[in-house]
């Protein structure tokens, strides 16, 4: 079953959704979307919301930029210490296990991981699209649990904007430039060759089950208040939606692909998850949907 709300606003959708559910009594880590600041990061009501529904031990990102600055200018650390919650900036964090991603060639390459992937995660999202995976939701959220310079591996490759990104002065400015979309369309890996581009294509979908069989959250939130299409998931337009979802992660994210207007089997690791059709998942109130236009590279991500 998947749980739906429209037209309440962000923080009253997202209670209403979270209202029958019910999780396990044991360390809960609350994993937000901040791959930069602005429209593409989760708003602080959203996470409000869900503190309020759900006994929160820890809410842990590891961003893109620099993480500390964004739980500082977003609200999470006031936040944290209104609700006595332990805030985890995991690009910093020390314990890390192995898993394998494929790079362009198909051949193996290590990558680490931080152990908090294993404890019971809520993976809190928006409906963006992406510059590589199509779409990212609850699941694609779990690669901030990726080392830092790892991460990018995902592509199969390591983009210049991930190097960049290793420079901490860099991180810092890039944290508070962030809020304006025109500076945000930089912050992307595309700039490689199209040839290159095609093999990412072919492989960040296998590696991204790889990551999601290692540590699937327990449950997916996604906040629909205002998701982002075209150049995401940073550089993207503003998509007014007033919606929430919640539920199975693989669930939640077929029906809001749907929803967004692709067909789920055209996004690669959903179809290598073996994820449901959307007509066989319950949802518990009809959800208006909208057409999200694709990122720029859409036609080139078919090709995985």
């Amino acid at each position: 079953m998947i749980y739906a709300s429209q037209g309440l606003g962000r923080y009253k959708n997202i209670k209403a959704v979270l209202e029958n559910i019910r999780l396990p009594k044991r360390k809960t880590i609350l994993k937000p979307n901040l791959v930069t600041g602005g429209l593409a990061a989760t708003h602080i009501d959203a996470v409000r919301a869900v503190v309020d529904s759900i006994d929160i031990d820890i809410i842990a990102e590891g961003s893109a930029v620099d993480t500390g600055e964004l739980f500082s200018s977003l609200g999470y650390k006031a936040i944290a210490k209104e609700y006595g919650i332990d805030l985890v900036d995991i690009n910093h964090t020390s314990d890390w296990n192995e898993i394998e991603f494929l790079d362009i060639y198909g051949q193996p390459q290590k990558v680490r991981i931080s152990r908090l992937a294993k404890e019971q995660i809520i993976s809190l999202a928006l409906p963006k699209t992406h510059d590589h995976a199509i779409v990212t939701l609850t699941l694609k959220n779990m690669l901030g649990f990726v080392h830092p310079r790892d991460r990018t591996k995902v592509h199969g490759y390591v983009s210049l904007f991930s190097k960049a990104m290793a420079i901490k002065p860099i991180r810092k400015v890039a944290s508070h430039l962030s809020k304006f979309k025109v500076l945000r369309k930089l912050y992307s890996s595309t700039e490689v060759e199209k040839e290159r581009y095609i093999l990412g294509a072919k492989v960040i979908h296998k590696n991204l089950v790889t990551l999601i069989e290692y540590s699937k959250p327990a449950l997916g939130v996604i906040d629909g208040y205002v998701g982002m299409e075209g150049a995401g998931p940073t550089g993207g337009d503003p998509v007014p939606w007033d919606m929430a979802l919640a539920g199975d992660p693989v669930e939640c994210d077929v029906i809001c692909t749907k929803l967004m207007g692709f067909n789920p089997r055209k996004v690669g690791y959903l179809y290598y998850l073996k994820a449901p059709s959307s007509e066989d998942i319950e949802i518990s109130c009809e959800i208006i949907e909208k057409k999200f236009k694709p990122h720029p590279k859409y036609q080139l991500q078919l090709m995985w």
